[in-house]
């Protein structure tokens, strides 16, 4: 419990995938949104929002969202349009744009028969950089709901915090651009157990109340 006060350079807005860089913003974009995929302590590829299989060449990614995943401020489980919606709102950020749709060739859902259930399936042109911008510490391409993903299509999220939403332990309860940002512990945050994963992959829990 408590209260961290951190002190560095400005928080400008609100949306994950302008906040990627400084060492706040990586605090605040790990604290409330996660990623389709993460990393372990040895860099490998492990489940985050979603589960996964993988071909041993990387051009053949099946995701679908693991059961338990709750969005925060009552949007309620995630479910597979979020992950096509969040999939596609990668298209407006140009590191993704540039280093990973230009490689993809399909990317649909379907019903994956030897799993038994849907998936989004995409394939891949081989580059190192599909998998790093989808699988990496920082969330680069947050999973959001698709009602948001869909209302912020072509522009970045600023200081509307009621539309901040992920699936992180704390949700942003004050905000004044490039001055402070207040991020409080979730009431109805559930750890996603990971069991002995460790690194960015562990199990993930809020500590403090606010920071």
């Amino acid at each position: 419990g408590g209260h961290l006060n951190v002190r560095t350079n400005g928080l400008k807005m609100l949306d994950p995938m302008k906040n990627t860089a400084s060492t706040w913003r990586f605090l605040y974009t790990t604290a409330v949104y996660e990623p389709f995929l993460t990393r372990d302590s040895d860099n490998n590829v492990q489940p985050c929002v979603c589960d996964y299989v993988l071909s041993e060449d990387q051009t053949d990614l099946k995701l679908w969202p693991r059961e338990g995943y709750i969005f925060s401020r009552g949007y309620g489980q995630v479910e597979m349009a979020d992950i096509v919606a969040s999939w596609n709102r990668g298209n407006m950020y140009n590191t993704v744009k540039n280093n990973v749709f230009p490689n993809v060739i399909s990317a649909e859902v379907e019903m994956d028969a030897e799993l038994g259930h849907e998936v989004f399936h995409v394939k891949f042109n081989y580059t190192e950089k599909n998998i790093y911008y989808l699988a990496t510490a920082k969330p680069w391409w947050p999973v959001m709901p698709a009602e948001i993903c869909e209302k912020y299509a072509e522009e970045y999220i600023s200081d509307q915090i009621e539309d901040v939403v992920g699936t992180g332990p704390y949700i942003v309860t004050d905000f004044k651009s490039g001055n402070y940002c207040t991020i409080t512990k979730r009431d109805d945050f559930v750890p996603y157990d990971q069991g002995d994963l460790t690194g960015m992959a562990a199990t993930k829990y809020g500590y403090m109340d606010t920071i």
